[in-house]
């Protein structure tokens, strides 16, 4: 499925990256970045911020913490645009 070959990604570029999972607790800043058009400005199709959430949170399940019920904060927006789309992450031990 889409949501399990995302999970997989998730978890080969944490472990390119040399990241560890954090045992305590989480605070988790997402970035969510929009297409970039053509004529150089933000697409408006893109995923729902809130449905974000959910699926970057769960894809870090056992990569970046054991258990998403660790984040204690959380924040998350919508950025700039890039050529492609894309998401920021940010987890760091609080």
């Amino acid at each position: 499925s889409e949501a399990e070959q995302y999970k997989a990604s998730v978890n080969a570029i944490a472990t390119a990256a040399g990241l560890i999972a954090i045992e305590g607790p989480a605070a988790v800043s997402i970035t969510l970045h929009p297409k970039l058009t053509k004529k150089g400005v933000a697409s408006l199709a893109r995923m729902d911020l809130d449905n974000c959430i959910k699926v970057t949170l769960d894809a870090l399940n056992g990569v970046a913490y054991r258990d998403d019920c660790q984040v204690v904060k959380l924040v998350a927006e919508v950025g700039p645009a890039v050529a492609g789309g894309g998401l920021s992450v940010v987890v760091e031990e609080v």
